[in-house]
């Protein structure tokens, strides 16, 4: 078996969308999810700062006119 790095699994409590209070703390979860992701220090395929082949975080030559 191998002893690499685990993943704990979390959940977040179940919301109710017809409540508008719920609605917006469930936004909160989700928009904060995404700028993980995006951050690059997620470890998810693609959107990884290490992996090679990510071109969110790489710098790229600006074109002068």
């Amino acid at each position: 078996m191998d002893s690499g790095p685990r993943v704990i699994l979390r959940c977040t409590r179940q919301y109710d969308f017809c409540k508008p209070t719920d609605r917006g703390e469930w936004f909160e979860v989700f928009v904060g999810l995404i700028e993980y992701l995006r951050s690059g220090r997620s470890k998810v395929g693609w959107l990884s700062e290490s992996h090679p082949k990510n071109l969110i975080h790489k710098v790229s030559p600006s074109f002068v006119l």
